[in-house]
């Protein structure tokens, strides 16, 4: 097995774990709290995670004395990117802008094998919030997402 295989697999078998996990909190939150307080929790708990992953990866960025820009965020990101994902359809990838489509998500399909897919939807607005405090002058726009019926996961960043 290839250095690029072991990581492959590794990757995928941290996404694995990683699903199983939040499916297994997540619904035993919303079981617990009822289904508008538990996804509230849930909700703000992504939203946290999401800015603290976006605030160390622009410390990084201005550590290596760069700008925050979406390149940059690509180059110091906290996770193997496309890694867990069958297809990435780039459109559009400049310093201003950010336009892609992921197919074959791990943690979607998933999610979806669980039956979870509002609660693994939950978990995805953790890409708006890392966006944010990663740069607060980037617009986040989700066009569609695989786990809420979507073709793929669509996402558009830009800064304005």
């Amino acid at each position: 097995m290839t250095e690029d295989e072991k990581l492959k697999r590794a990757a995928e078998q941290h996404v694995r774990r990683f699903a199983l996990f939040y499916h297994y909190i997540a619904r035993e939150i919303v079981e617990t709290l009822g289904e508008e307080k538990g996804k509230m929790l849930i909700r703000k708990a992504v939203k946290d995670f999401g800015g603290a992953r976006g605030k160390a990866i622009r410390q990084r960025v201005e550590k290596a004395g760069l700008d925050p820009n979406l390149k940059n965020v690509k180059a110091f990101y906290d996770l193997p990117l496309g890694l867990t994902h069958a297809s990435t359809n780039v459109k559009i990838s400049t310093d201003k802008k950010s336009w892609k489509e992921v197919r074959g998500c791990l943690f979607s399909e998933i999610i979806k094998e669980l039956g979870s897919e509002d609660l693994g939807a939950l978990y995805c607005e953790q890409d708006r919030a890392l966006a944010e405090a990663y740069n607060a002058e980037i617009s986040f726009t989700r066009i569609q997402t695989a786990l809420t019926g979507g073709e793929c996961c669509e996402t558009v960043l830009e800064i304005t």
